[in-house]
């Protein structure tokens, strides 16, 4: 997209596995979303092979928009498998990637159309998360920033909340099939974003893009839960970055463990980071039980 250029066709994924209450919730307020009458809107929501009303929650929503709406059925388990699907029925020049848990802003779309449109953007831009629920794990940064070598992946941006141009998945495929939600290594969001920005494309975050967490997390089990899985998917993002040659994430994989190790001498800290590299090594073996397996069953077509 080049500077000024108008952005004609959007197309929001939400793929979503056994949350009808809190998908409504979403759909509700996607579907309360201004939408620019020039700008053609597709919301293409997956379901990841639920097993409760997870459909009768999407076709009640479908139905309340003839045409701008579908409902895709993903019988593969895996956040990388709905994404792909969704993304295979995308018309859009820009795609956005929104979590079942994500609430948007009512000015949600018309900010997604602003931000490429503005910075004439053909990479990858994640908006900020504020907390819809107590607590945790939130982007609530004010400041635009561009992601750089300096910069660790993961966290930079939410893949919930995650926007590209397609010309991305024509560069690099879609998301790895092995990685996200629904599988043992939830890092899908983190290594599409990073595959994208080696790619030559540009990685940035922007608040003006606002979604609202409805992750329900409230207890300190929940969030230690969410803990692991988050150093998990960093020991198993590293690890397939590594193996593929990347020396950059070699260097921060070495200061990630290196900083881990020193904290140990910290009587108030050893507890924390000795859990921390042990979950890191959990998921570097994870990745290796699986690198062999294909990272894309079928790219999707864009």
């Amino acid at each position: 997209m080049s500077d000024r250029a108008r952005l004609s066709a959007l197309t929001i994924v939400v793929s979503t596995y056994n949350k009808p209450a809190t998908l409504a919730v979403t759909l509700a307020h996607l579907a309360a979303c201004g939408l620019p009458p020039d700008l053609d809107v597709q919301v293409v929501v997956v379901d990841n092979n639920s097993t409760d009303d997870t459909r009768s929650v999407i076709e009640a929503f479908v139905a309340k928009l003839p045409g701008r709406a579908e409902y895709v059925f993903e019988r593969r388990q895996g956040n990388g498998f709905a994404r792909n699907a969704g993304i295979a029925r995308a018309r859009g020049e820009v795609i956005t990637i929104l979590d079942h848990d994500m609430v948007p802003d009512p000015e949600f779309i018309r900010q997604v159309r602003h931000e490429f449109e503005r910075l004439g953007s053909r990479g990858v831009i994640g908006g900020r998360v504020e907390r819809w629920n107590d607590p945790h794990f939130l982007l609530r940064r004010t400041d635009e920033q561009v992601y750089g070598e300096m910069d660790h992946p993961a966290g930079f941006i939410h893949g919930g909340n995650l926007s590209f141009h397609r010309d991305v998945v024509a560069r690099i495929g879609g998301f790895d099939e092995r990685f996200g939600a629904g599988t043992s290594l939830p890092a899908s969001d983190t290594d599409f974003a990073y595959r994208a920005w080696r790619a030559g494309c540009e990685l940035r975050y922007s608040p003006n893009i606002l979604t609202f967490h409805n992750h329900g997390r409230v207890t300190d089990e929940q969030v230690g839960a969410t803990l692991r899985s988050y150093w998990i998917a960093n020991g198993a993002f590293f690890m397939k970055h590594v193996l593929r040659g990347d020396r950059a994430m070699l260097r921060r994989a070495y200061w990630d463990a290196l900083d881990g190790w020193r904290m140990l001498r910290d009587p108030a800290m050893a507890p924390w980071n000795r859990r921390k590299l042990w979950y890191y090594a959990i998921g570097a073996w994870r990745y290796l039980r699986v690198a062999r397996r294909p990272a894309l069953s079928r790219p999707p077509a864009v």
